[in-house]
């Protein structure tokens, strides 16, 4: 075993206690997407104390570390999210949500504590690093707009290789979910009105009814992924809501439907979009009514794509650094990450799964029972300490 690989294990278990109790506050005190101010400052305040990184604030709601050795090497940024989600916690933990109807229901908490904890470590070991680090404590990733921001003030120039990594409760607590090329779904939410005409429900015959021709467009729109797309390629259409404002004895004039739709390719996403525009438009007009359809980020939509050479070295620093048993291959999700805005620019990028899942924490992301078991932010920690080893650090 190396000797900085001694270090990583020895730092991790030392620096451990702290980051739990960082992510514990953390989890008390959420913010929203767009919201996390105290958040930001909290991580600034704690990096500040490091007295090592040039610090950058690119929006209200985000911090920037930047870590440069005076030797020549590669520039390489770790990634962290930061916000929390609109859930109530059904909990009864001492460190349960202070902020009602807000809770990290999807392990930012975890996420963040973690990458501070590697900042403590990276500066004390500073002097054996080679190049620039950039620690990213992202804003808005929930909503899906904080990477674009955040490329849009220009984070990613300059970059060799980009990191990120999600606490994943499907996976095992132990195992690093490793996968090559597509690994999270481009995805989207859509907003279908359709307009038809109002009347009384007991003479039907004189009004147009929208919640009708609403109810077979639900049941239509899955025709797109059975019958329109290739059925070697993936794709989802759900639809999740379905709303009108009326009284019991009156036909509405419109119905609003709403879901989301995603892929693990842009030319079936593109066709997924297509189709949903077209049916619906179609389904309406057969009935004398109207259908207008809104996507929420039709031109931003990516997939999660993992480079096969960051992915590769990644594979090589986990297995050298923490043993190919706490390696395992994934497959593909159809869940979102808008660490995909990363990856679309064409940054050589890899994305991990950390595994918490074990007894106590073993509900789904975005329940209001979720919890990561604790010792997975070690894992995190020693992952990118790897990655960090295998790239920028001179072992004599």
């Amino acid at each position: 075993m190396s000797n900085f690989i001694t270090i990583i294990n020895q730092s991790v278990k030392q620096i451990y206690p702290q980051v739990v109790q960082w992510r514990r506050h953390l989890h008390q005190y959420p913010e929203l997407s767009g919201q996390e101010f105290k958040t930001a400052n909290f991580i600034y305040q704690i990096l500040t104390e490091l007295n090592c990184f040039e610090l950058q604030r690119p929006t209200e709601t985000s911090v920037i570390a930047i870590l440069k050795s005076h030797r020549p090497g590669k520039t390489i940024a770790l990634r962290a999210d930061i916000d929390a989600l609109p859930v109530k916690e059904e909990s009864d933990s001492q460190f349960k949500s202070q902020h009602p109807g807000i809770m990290h229901a999807c392990a930012h908490d975890g996420h963040t504590a973690a990458l501070l904890g590697i900042a403590c470590i990276l500066a004390q070991y500073q002097h054996l690093i080679t190049g620039t680090i950039k620690l990213i404590f992202q804003h808005e990733e929930e909503i899906g707009t904080g990477a674009l921001e955040l490329i849009e003030h220009g984070i990613l120039e300059g970059l060799d290789y980009l990191f990120g990594a999600h606490i994943w409760s499907p996976l095992e607590l132990g195992k690093i979910g490793i996968c090559y090329g597509p690994m999270m779904a481009a995805g989207d939410f859509f907003t279908i009105t359709i307009t038809g005409k109002s009347g009384h429900a007991a003479i039907p015959q004189e009004a147009i009814d929208p919640v009708i021709i609403g109810a077979e467009l639900v049941l239509a729109l899955q025709t797109i992924i059975s019958r329109k797309i290739n059925p070697i390629r993936t794709g989802l259409i759900s639809v999740t809501r379905f709303l009108s404002d009326s009284a019991y004895n009156v036909i509405p004039e419109k119905v609003t439907l709403g879901g989301t739709l995603r892929s693990l390719d842009m030319e079936t996403m593109n066709q997924i979009y297509d189709e949903i525009e077209k049916l619906s438009i179609q389904i309406a007009h057969m009935h004398s009514a109207t259908a207008t359809v809104c996507f929420e980020q039709r031109h931003n939509s990516a997939p999660l794509y993992n480079n096969p050479e960051a992915t590769k070295l990644v594979e090589e620093a986990l297995t050298e650094g923490m043993g190919a048993k706490h390696c395992q291959y994934t497959d593909p999700t159809l869940a979102g990450e808008d660490f995909s805005q990363y990856t679309k620019q064409g940054i050589p990028a890899c994305f991990l799964f950390i595994g918490t899942r074990s007894p106590g924490a073993d509900y789904p992301h975005h329940h209001a029972k979720f919890n990561i078991n604790e010792e997975s932010m070690q894992y995190s920690m020693k992952a990118f300490l790897n990655i960090i080893r295998k790239i920028m650090i001179e072992e004599k």
